[in-house]
């Protein structure tokens, strides 16, 4: 199978998921009113540069053992990740960004010396570019399979996470074709360009 772009991800505003990753509790932090009207406007503004989209792809696991799966890409070395996707038929390879806007423009903000802002700017990214993958995961996924008898795992897992190293972002990033599908580059060190950009891993389980 080839890479499956989704070019326009719709998402609500993370607001609460924003001021939870601020370190602001709903049911304990007192926000004054003020303060609290310049930060919705700062998070409205903020989600506005935001342009989520993503990409995945299914590839079958062609052999797979207590160390290792193998894939139409390559092999991943992992005991964990082998024991995540045990009974699984399939692998997805996922990836979201919300394009690189915002990110120039927080850091416009740390440039000028405005922390407070960019933390707000940084925060809404974050929230945003996870909600994105969640989108690919949780929605877009299950409803493509549902029909054919197969179950999408509810977990996933990254590159970087356990004993998957963050060098399998490379198999990842080839897989999904990342340059061309998302505009998004991978560094030397496997760091992803723009910086609000993520992938993730995930089965699928044939029913019967």
């Amino acid at each position: 199978m080839k890479p499956q772009p989704v070019s326009s991800i719709y998402l609500p505003l993370p607001k609460d998921a924003v001021l939870s990753r601020l370190g602001a509790n709903r049911h304990r932090t007192e926000i004054p009113a003020d303060y609290a009207q310049k930060l919705n406007q700062q998070m409205k503004d903020a989600f506005a540069l935001c342009k989520p989209c993503g990409v995945w792809i299914e590839l079958p696991i062609t052999a797979a053992s207590s160390g290792q799966i193998e894939t139409g890409a390559g092999i991943l070395r992992s005991e964990k990740l082998a024991e995540f996707l045990q009974g699984c038929s399939s692998i997805f390879f996922m990836a979201a960004t919300v394009g690189k806007e915002i990110v120039e423009e927080t850091q416009r903000c740390f440039d000028e010396h405005d922390g407070a802002k960019a933390l707000v700017y940084d925060a809404v990214a974050s929230e945003t570019v996870d909600d994105a993958l969640g989108y690919i995961h949780k929605t877009l996924l299950p409803a493509s399979y549902v029909r054919s008898g197969g179950a999408v795992l509810p977990q996933r897992y990254s590159a970087g996470y356990g004993d998957l190293g963050l060098d399998n972002q490379r198999q990842i990033a080839d897989a999904l074709q990342l340059t061309s599908t998302l505009g998004v580059q991978l560094t030397e060190r496997f760091q992803m360009i723009p910086e609000k950009s993520v992938t993730a891993i995930t089965g699928l389980r044939r029913n019967g």
